[in-house]
């Protein structure tokens, strides 16, 4: 049975990248055993330790073993795979991630489970199966091997029934289908979701997971400073971490809501700037830093004041709000930067705003 559903995936137009960080990789051996797999394989990565897994991504993850992960993976195997067949059709790129937590010889928190996640150019696809009978390793291997090729066969057309799994095991599926602008930032057929003739005055980069009160001041507190609507701007591509697929675009995009808000694909100042010249920029601290760090224009010191000319140029302003950096709040008067930067910068003291809470603690508070 198994080599049939191989066989018709190999029949099947679509070109894949799959990754998986352990179980599950059986389904890696099952597709190539069969013959044709060129048609359907074009890479397959196990990224089995953990600083893989975050090279792989671009950007380090919460938890190495979760639906967000899985989701991750499979957005950065499509990514990939736009990159391996820049000339093949979008709509026939996938890339899959599966992050898997089976059977073994230690103690392990939680239950045992398999999450996995399918990207194509319109939609996002994630399904969580938690194994509650009790099963072998290797029995926990076949169904994370199973729900991999019955995803893959879904995402082609196919329909393939899951077997094996009982009504003890909890099965959970979600998927969120791209609104069309959403899909040409992925495939960068589009730099931004602005539909406005007049561009936006003051923006407020973030990734908002989630968004807080912080945030809320933070917005609260520039609308005074420059009496207009403040708008906030998500970039579905991030230096520093994964690009974000359309579960979490969705989720993000609803958590703003009813907030005026802008998603790009424009993860650097210089960029976001070449789509919004001669706005406001609304920043922390902690990001300022980042635009000052040689680090991020691959460590040159002159590419960094490059962009910094052109920033003045572009007659941009940064309103600037204190962060907790090393356990200490600093505000824009401690720090230490370039005075190209510091002269389009302006600081909010600490008497009018100081919020200890960041995004990432709530996440760890809400597990």
């Amino acid at each position: 049975m198994q080599t049939k559903i191989v066989e018709e995936l190999h029949h099947s137009p679509g070109h894949w990248v799959l990754a998986v960080t352990g179980g599950g990789s059986s389904a890696i051996s099952s597709i190539l055993a069969v013959p044709g797999a060129s048609k359907t394989l074009v890479e397959a990565i196990v990224p089995y330790d953990t600083n893989s897994l975050h090279q792989y991504l671009g950007g380090t993850v919460d938890q190495a073993c979760s639906a967000q992960t899985a989701q991750a993976m499979a957005m950065a195997s499509f990514i990939r795979c736009q990159k391996l067949l820049p000339e093949a059709p979008v709509e026939s790129l996938f890339g899959l991630g599966c992050s898997a937590a089976i059977a073994t010889d230690r103690t392990r928190r939680g239950t045992n489970r398999c999450h996995v996640s399918v990207q194509s150019y319109n939609s996002t696809t994630s399904v969580s199966l938690e194994f509650q009978e009790d099963r072998s390793r290797q029995e926990e291997e076949q169904l994370c091997r199973d729900l991999i090729l019955m995803l893959m066969s879904e995402a082609s057309g196919l329909q393939v029934t899951l077997k094996n799994v009982t009504d003890n095991d909890v099965l959970s599926k979600h998927y969120q289908r791209a609104e069309p602008l959403w899909a040409d930032l992925h495939t960068e057929r589009l730099s931004s979701t602005w539909q406005s003739n007049e561009p936006p005055e003051v923006i407020f980069p973030g990734a908002f997971n989630p968004i807080h009160e912080g945030h809320q001041q933070i917005i609260d507190s520039a609308k005074k400073h420059y009496g207009c609507d403040v708008v906030l701007e998500i970039s579905v591509t991030n230096v520093e971490k994964h690009p974000l697929n359309f579960i979490e675009i969705d989720r993000r995009c609803h958590d703003i809501a009813p907030r005026t808000y802008v998603l790009t694909n424009a993860p650097t100042f210089l960029e976001k700037s070449s789509l919004f010249p001669g706005c406001k920029f609304v920043v922390g601290t902690d990001t300022l830093i980042r635009i000052a760090d040689p680090a991020f224009y691959d460590n040159s010191i002159e590419s960094r004041n490059a962009a910094l000319r052109l920033l003045e140029e572009r007659k941009h302003e940064f309103l600037v709000f204190g962060r907790e950096i090393k356990n200490v709040f600093t505000t824009l008067r401690e720090l230490e930067i370039p005075a190209e930067l510091r002269a389009m910068s302006v600081g909010i003291p600490e008497a009018d705003f100081r919020v200890d809470q960041s995004s990432s603690d709530i996440r760890r508070e809400t597990g």
